[in-house]
């Protein structure tokens, strides 16, 4: 395989290698090697812009496919009855409020104990995307289907797995890494957090099982997951994922010594549920941002339609859940569980998460509620103090419509188009 961008000449050390017709020509034609050469710089030139545009705006997809995408997911729209304002969001509006406690153990249930409660089945087969909407038709979750023009990806998804199931053979589990409030499997969560009792944002401490995570953060796989929910997030609610930008990027640069797990998502931090039998419990998880999304990624060997759905108990939806899809919540308002799968299968999951914290850390200048009424005027800490109340609200309304996005895909093909005439792009 010959190198991008490797020159056309081939040195005459390596014997028995003949050049290729186009670098006789270009040494023969001093202009065919300008031409060459114009070429390359405008491919670099392409490149630099296309890596400043991803620093900028995150990994988007192109203008043309996500219209494509979106046009597509209009025939699959699942509208829901619920009250988005009604949803257990706290009154900061950056964690929501715990559940209440169950006096008996959670447990697993199959498929039968939820259509038994009248839940409704969502059919999926992966080659779809189910925007999932409520009040106003604003899009408030999605089921996001695999790449249909790259079967590569799939592939990815069974090497992420094996990747997964490999690296935890020779870990050593304490107790509360197998059995927790999600379920009775083994997790390892990685990123940065800030909650309660922590005077800044922190790096996860994972303890003994610092080389395994850092072998699946760079696992080439596995990264390619973190991007493609990343950029899914960023293609189904644009304006929440601005909002993780515009909060999420300065801190990283005024707090360098925090890590930056992937560096094409905009997820601080990230959970690997091992298999061979990753299935939640029904819950919560209060601690992230209300409005905003967690990415789901499902692996592993079973049959998605008798299996593994993922269930949202306050729509009583199951989501059928095959590998390569990505399902986006607000995983701190809806409570979310799996149905269990069968005997003999194997079902791990790879989520991506924010912590509230972070946004409520920056908004108070980088430093804790009390930290900033120590440094502002009593009238600015009390304004301040004051947009808690809306905060919950405000969040809801960066949640996008179907027509909402449709106008901004066709609006940036123009632009792209208008950027191509002037030679910008």
């Amino acid at each position: 395989m010959g190198l991008v961008g490797a020159s056309p000449h081939i040195p005459a050390e390596q014997p028995g290698v003949l050049p290729s017709k186009r670098a006789i020509e270009c040494d023969d034609d001093p202009g065919a090697d300008r031409g060459a050469k114009k070429v390359k710089r405008s491919h670099a030139h392409r490149k630099e812009l296309r890596s400043k545009q991803i620093q900028k705006d995150g990994h988007l997809p192109s203008p043309k496919k996500l219209g494509a995408v979106v046009e597509q997911a209009a025939s699959f729209v699942l509208d829901t009855p619920i009250v988005l304002e009604d949803l257990p969001s706290s009154s900061c509006g950056y964690r929501a409020k715990a559940p209440e406690r169950k006096p008996s153990k959670p447990l697993v249930h199959d498929l039968t104990h939820y259509l038994r409660l009248g839940f409704r089945v969502l059919k999926n087969d992966g080659s779809n995307t189910f925007p999932i909407v409520a009040g106003s038709n604003r899009i408030f979750a999605v089921v996001v289907g695999r790449p249909k023009d790259d079967p590569s990806f799939l592939d990815s998804c069974v090497e992420a797995f094996d990747a997964m199931q490999s690296s935890c053979q020779d870990e050593a589990f304490k107790p509360h890494e197998i059995h927790h409030p999600r379920g009775d499997y083994a997790v390892v969560n990685t990123g940065v957090v800030y909650g309660q009792g922590l005077q800044a944002p922190c790096n996860l401490n994972v303890g003994t099982h610092a080389a395994m995570v850092d072998g699946l953060l760079n696992n080439r796989h596995i990264r390619r997951l973190a991007i493609y929910a990343s950029a899914a997030f960023s293609a189904w609610a644009p304006k929440v994922f601005k909002y993780y930008k515009d909060h999420i990027d300065p801190l990283f640069e005024r707090m360098p010594h925090l890590r930056r797990i992937f560096d094409r998502s905009i997820f601080t931090s990230a959970a690997f549920n091992f298999g061979p039998n990753a299935c939640t419990f029904a819950h919560r998880d209060c601690m992230n941002c209300p409005f905003g999304w967690c990415a789901i990624q499902s692996l592993g060997h079973f049959d998605h339609t008798l299996g593994g759905h993922l269930v949202l108990e306050e729509l009583k939806l199951l989501l059928e859940f095959p590998i390569g899809c990505v399902v986006l919540i607000p995983s701190a308002v809806l409570t979310h569980a799996n149905a269990a799968i069968r005997s003999g299968e194997t079902r791990a999951s790879f989520t991506q998460y924010c912590a509230g914290g972070l946004f409520r850390f920056v908004d108070n200048d980088y430093q804790t509620q009390a930290q900033l009424q120590a440094s502002v005027s009593e009238e600015e800490f009390r304004v301040r103090m004051e947009q808690k109340g809306s905060r919950w609200k405000r969040g809801l309304d960066l949640y996008s419509t179907m027509e909402e996005l449709l106008a901004d895909a066709h609006a940036r093909v123009e632009k792209e188009a208008s950027q191509r005439e002037e030679g910008q792009i």
